[in-house]
C-alpha cells in the first residue's frame, strides 16, 4: 500500500477520512497477516528490511506532499516515517493481536493523532495558549 502517494487527489476536506482509511486497512492487513506482521515485528534483519523500505516510502511521500503543501514543511519526514512504523508496530503488537482494539478503532486514532496531534483545538481566532492570534 502506498497511501501516501494519492493524498493529493484528495481535496482536503476529505484527506482525514483518507487517511483513516490507509490506516484502518494497513491494521486490517497487520491483523489478518500474523505471518507478516511477525516479520515486521520481529528483531531480524529481514524485519529490518522490511520497515525500512516502508520508512522509506512513507518518507518520500511527505516530502512530495510537503512540496504540494499538504504536509507542514516545518515536519521531518525521515522523523515522522519512523514513528508512524513504530506506532503501527506497537498498536499491532499491543491491541490487534490480542482483539483489544478494531483496526478500525486503531486507524481512526492513528489518523487523528499524526494529522491533528494531541493538543485541544479552540476557536480559530485563538493559539494554543488562547489568546489571540496575530
Amino acid at each position: 500500500m502506498n497511501a501516501g502517494s494519492q493524498a493529493a487527489r484528495y481535496p482536503r476536506s476529505r484527506l482525514e477520512h483518507y487517511v483513516t482509511s490507509s490506516f484502518t486497512v494497513m491494521f486490517e492487513l497487520l491483523s489478518r497477516n500474523p505471518n507478516l506482521t511477525r516479520i515486521a515485528l520481529q528483531d531480524t534483519r529481514a524485519g529490518e528490511r522490511y520497515r525500512e523500505r516502508i520508512v522509506g516510502q512513507i518518507a518520500e511521500n511527505m516530502r512530495r506532499n510537503q512540496a504540494l503543501g499538504i504536509v507542514d514543511e516545518s515536519v521531518d519526514p525521515q522523523i515522522a516515517a519512523e514513528s508512524v512504523v513504530a506506532s503501527v508496530e506497537r498498536l499491532v503488537s499491543r491491541y490487534v493481536v490480542s482483539g483489544e482494539k478494531t483496526a478500525e478503532e486503531l486507524g481512526r486514532q492513528a489518523a487523528r493523532l499524526f494529522l491533528n496531534g494531541i493538543l485541544a483545538r479552540r476557536g480559530s481566532g485563538t493559539d494554543a495558549e488562547g489568546g489571540e492570534r496575530s
